[in-house]
């Protein structure tokens, strides 16, 4: 990633990385032991915005970095100073939002390994886009938000691929294509996340709504009963209804949502034809969360939760790292042999950790 000398640094104060590096996007140094290793970065002036399997995205004050397949350093403009809602692929990074709305996307990339990024052409008549993901399997989900003098409005329009979103967005008449989906929701979006074939949705109200592909439990409601909301279109998970959900994620056929309250509910499934399942989701129907208990003895209040490929990391109250799920490149950190773990592990390393991202086969911790 950058020169990775203070890697083995005593302190724990800092960012910190384990699992899958074959492209040096995590560290320059390859290896990969299974265990977390402090990143060269900094702490308060940069943010990893994106953290593919082959690619990892920093964006420092006006800068915006690439690490590892693909490699970049390209200023922004001055007045960005907040990048969310980054998407990608196996490739590395397809796009991004800024604090305003606009969009940046991936233009170009030529034989020297360059990345161009450049801001979208808003389509006339259109508002900016609030919030955006792509699934695994290509599919585009975007949201829009309207004020009215009596509701807020959110649209979420849906598209097959990038590529038509883009034609769409641009407002290319000769290669116009429609969205597949159109929707409107009352209501504020607060985020929007998306998994190997699926989004999911949150807003402001704390209601939780899913839309994809069905199988698996992927979508934690039923739409096999003759009044249910199509699997294609945006649907309540009921089974959330009441709660005051403040954070949503999602990887793999998993998806999460965190309470205000720290209570943490899983649903989904390991990625089918991988080992193990994890524990808390075993049995789980379709229309059905489950509450995560980190351990026996006593309930611990989660604060952040995130979702790789086939893992979960989450930071309690008190700053402690639990993992669990798929450890075949080491994304766990525990320096053990095991390729799965059904259930949750404390990782010793942290006791004030205060964010975790995971990526599609890594671990990010910032202690």
């Amino acid at each position: 990633m950058l020169n990775d000398a203070e890697a083995d640094d005593s302190s724990l104060v800092g960012v910190y990385a384990a699992g899958f590096n074959a492209f040096g996007q995590l560290l320059s140094d390859v290896r990969g032991d299974g265990a977390y290793r402090k990143l060269p970065i900094s702490t308060t002036d940069s943010r990893i915005v994106f953290t593919g399997w082959s690619t990892t995205v920093i964006h420092i004050e006006s800068h915006i970095f690439g690490h590892g397949n693909v490699k970049w350093d390209q200023a922004l403009p001055d007045n960005c100073t907040k990048l969310h809602s980054a998407f990608g692929d196996h490739n590395g990074l397809s796009g991004v939002l800024d604090h305003l709305g606009r969009l940046y996307v991936v233009e170009d990339i030529n034989s020297s390994q360059h990345i161009v990024v450049a801001r979208g052409q808003e389509t006339e008549g259109l508002h900016p886009i609030a919030h955006i993901a792509m699934a695994s399997n290509g599919h585009v989900s975007a949201v829009m938000q309207e004020q009215s003098p009596t509701n807020d409005i959110c649209r979420v329009v849906q598209f097959p691929s990038l590529s038509s979103f883009l034609c769409w967005y641009r407002g290319m008449l000769e290669d116009f294509t429609p969205p597949t989906h159109y929707n409107e929701l009352l209501g504020s979006a607060l985020e929007l996340v998306a998994n190997t074939a699926g989004f999911v949705l949150l807003m402001q109200s704390g209601q939780v709504y899913t839309w994809g592909d069905p199988r698996h439990q992927s979508l934690a409601r039923s739409v096999a009963d003759q009044d249910a909301c199509p699997a294609d279109q945006p649907g309540e998970v009921i089974a959330l209804g009441g709660l005051q959900i403040a954070k949503i994620a999602a990887g793999g056929w998993m998806a999460a949502a965190l309470c205000r309250d720290g209570a943490l509910y899983l649903w989904g499934a390991n990625t089918p034809g991988r080992d193990g399942q994890l524990e808390v989701l075993r049995g789980l129907g379709p229309d059905e969360v489950a509450l995560v208990q980190l351990t026996d003895s006593e309930d611990q209040d989660v604060i952040r939760v995130s979702i790789g490929e086939n893992h979960v990391a989450v930071i309690t109250q008190s700053g402690a790292v639990f993992v669990a799920g798929e450890n075949r490149d080491g994304q766990l950190g525990l320096q053990i042999s095991d390729v799965f773990h059904p259930g949750w592990v404390q990782v010793p390393r942290f006791r004030r950790a205060r964010e975790v991202l995971c990526g599609p086969k890594c671990t990010i911790v910032w202690a």
